[in-house]
């Protein structure tokens, strides 16, 4: 499926100055959902290859840094190059759509990008907020394609799971770039009373974050979701990380 997908939004100009983005997490959720309910093979294909479309043009937009208002720096040929890039998965998304005898799915997914960007204003614009605040609207943005998906086919038992999955490989990317870089795409410049975060303190918080996800996710995994994310060809980091150990001792 992933191959699948790479062929889908592979265009070779672009290849020379830009990855596509494509989210190995949400991916091998939606798959291993996918994979749990009663669907033709080739509507669940165009699903899955329709929210990833979505989220790749979204995602290549996001690597565009935000200029200030004030700023007169033009945007790099990167800059627009990525920009395009973005426009060109958003093409082939509502090409995909074009083939899908599904209106309901297409304003599911419609009113989804439309939620996305409004959280994104606010996170990005908005007025200051607590790290709660912030880390679920971030859930939001995250989240919210595979959510719709999941009540559109009536699975809505899993959005739950599938949020705090999503969500704890979200904050451990955030962890990393913080612990690596000092900086953090989402949670740079974040207040609490007396002052900013400090690096540490924010790490420590987002570590205490990142555990309930887990907790949560090792907790409430349905067993057929497990088997079938289990039976996948490729895992993904964050379950590689949560099984890893027992599926050691199972083939030792």
């Amino acid at each position: 499926m992933k191959k699948e997908i790479q062929a889908t939004i592979k265009q070779s100009f672009l290849e020379q100055y830009i990855q596509a983005p494509v989210d190995e997490e949400k991916l091998f959720v939606l798959i291993a959902i996918m994979n749990d309910i009663k669907l033709p093979t080739y509507r669940k294909v165009q699903y899955i290859l329709a929210v990833t479309l979505i989220q790749t043009a979204l995602d290549a937009h996001d690597l565009v840094r935000v200029k200030g208002e004030a700023s007169e720096q033009p945007f790099s040929v990167q800059d627009q190059l990525t920009v395009l890039a973005g426009d060109y998965y958003s093409g082939l998304y509502y090409f995909l759509l074009s083939k899908i005898d599904d209106l309901r799915m297409v304003r599911q997914l419609a009113t989804a990008i439309k939620d996305i960007n409004e959280e994104k204003m606010a996170l990005l614009y908005g007025d200051t907020e607590t790290l709660h605040k912030r880390v679920q609207r971030l859930k939001r943005i995250e989240t919210l394609l595979i959510t719709r998906v999941v009540q559109h086919i009536g699975c809505e038992y899993i959005a739950p799971l599938a949020e705090e999955w999503v969500l704890a490989a979200v904050l451990i990317k955030e962890r990393e770039d913080l612990e690596k870089y000092g900086k953090s795409k989402w949670f740079c410049g974040l207040k609490q009373s007396g002052g900013s975060f400090d690096r540490v303190s924010l790490i420590g918080h987002l570590s205490d974050w990142i555990d309930e996800c887990l907790q949560y996710t090792k907790s409430d995994l349905p067993l057929r979701i497990q088997e079938n994310m289990r039976r996948e060809p490729y895992h993904s980091r964050l379950y590689r990380e949560l099984c890893g150990l027992e599926l050691n001792k199972e083939e030792g």
